[in-house]
């Protein structure tokens, strides 16, 4: 048996406080609360209304899902409450599209001329599901929030191989998305106005990425941002690494092996390990021992390791420096990327939409322009 919102109400094992709060409720009310039970029943959600406890206030607010929209009066539910609702609508797969879905269903398109782009663009893709299962599935593989990332980073507060693996991640999305629009698999059919301008935007901005964001980074591993001071502090530790790689051929002759190479135990490195019982010089320090084997250093090794590990707590204090003072120069460059972030959110949130419009029962909304009234027909 269909349930029904009188049969919800007038029954007499339903719960009371909808019973209560019906007649306190005008001609107005009762027709908006029959639009917000009709658009539960969509969901299959509308029984939680009968154990709902609810404070009718005289504003209203909007309701919008796919472009179809409703006015309903503000009430407090403790178990439907909106968000409820924006749990089951939002599809969104990346968090800055979670968002910006938020923002748009509390914030009604009023122009009904971008409206109605967006829900052309809409229409487009829920008609073109190879399209929509492709765009869903790079949104599905790449649900980082990149807009966090891009404010740490204009605020100088994020590790160097994250921001590489975001630009990197932001420059595959953008060529994937070329090849899918631009490629030579890709469809001749003339795109809505709304969903090409997005995809213009992602892939001119995700694909092209500023040379100054690019050029210091590199793509040869290293994780400095090099400048003068940094090239001379890393030239002093090469040089004395250099000097303890030849003083390996001294401890080979003093030693009387043919080869030698240094060990490295618990942190401790540039150690002389030798077998109990062979002779060393009497200057060298020992460093540890087990029952075979003991850990010398010889004196320049002492002297030279203390200069080395000095100098790469300086070349890691310079090249945090050098990290902000990059980071900062580019702000200009990560506000306009950040501004193209909402456009990749504007993009999941389309997707989301049109996958909501596959749904049963979904018919695009016309609008009676005589009255300013919008009606759902179909």
């Amino acid at each position: 048996m269909v349930t029904t919102l009188e049969t919800m109400v007038f029954r007499e094992e339903s719960d009371c406080s909808l019973r209560q709060a019906w007649p306190s409720l005008g001609k107005t009310d009762l027709k908006t609360f029959q639009l917000m039970f009709k658009y539960l029943q969509q969901f299959s959600i509308e029984s939680l209304i009968i154990s709902s406890n609810f404070d009718i206030g005289i504003e209203s607010s909007w309701i919008t899902s796919s472009g179809t929209i409703m006015k309903l009066p503000q009430m407090t539910i403790d178990s439907l409450e909106l968000r409820s609702l924006l749990r089951i609508l939002n599809l969104a797969k990346t968090k800055p599209g979670k968002r910006v879905f938020k923002v748009w269903m509390f914030n009604p398109i009023t122009i009904q001329t971008e409206l109605d782009r967006r829900l052309d663009t809409v229409e487009f893709l829920s008609s073109n599901h190879d399209l929509l299962t492709q765009l869903t599935t790079i949104l599905s593989k790449n649900p980082y929030d990149f807009e966090t990332v891009l404010t740490s980073a204009i605020n100088q507060r994020i590790p160097q191989d994250r921001f590489k693996l975001c630009l990197s991640t932001l420059s595959k999305i953008g060529g994937f998305l070329k090849s899918l629009v631009h490629g030579e698999n890709s469809s001749s059919v003339q795109l809505p106005f709304l969903f090409q301008s997005v995809l213009d935007q992602i892939i001119k901005d995700f694909t092209t990425l500023p040379k100054e964001l690019l050029e210091p980074i590199g793509g040869d591993g290293d994780e400095i941002i090099r400048n003068e001071h940094i090239d001379k502090l890393q030239n002093e530790i090469e040089g004395y690494e250099s000097e303890l790689e030849n003083h390996k051929k001294d401890i080979c002759k003093l030693l009387g092996l043919l080869s030698f190479h240094y060990s490295t135990i618990s942190g401790l490195d540039y150690l002389i390990e030798v077998r109990n019982g062979c002779s060393v010089p009497s200057n060298w320090s020992k460093i540890s021992a087990t029952q075979k084997f003991i850990r010398y250093r010889s004196p320049l090794i002492l002297e030279t390791l203390p200069k080395i590990q000095w100098l790469k707590e300086q070349l890691q204090e310079e090249a945090k420096k050098s990290w902000k003072e990059y980071l900062f120069k580019n702000v200009p460059n990560l506000k306009t990327l950040l501004k193209t972030i909402k456009v990749w959110a504007t993009l999941d949130v389309i997707i989301a939409l049109a996958t909501i419009s596959q749904r049963d029962g979904f018919c695009r909304p016309k609008f009676n322009q005589c009255s300013g009234d919008i009606k759902v027909l179909g």
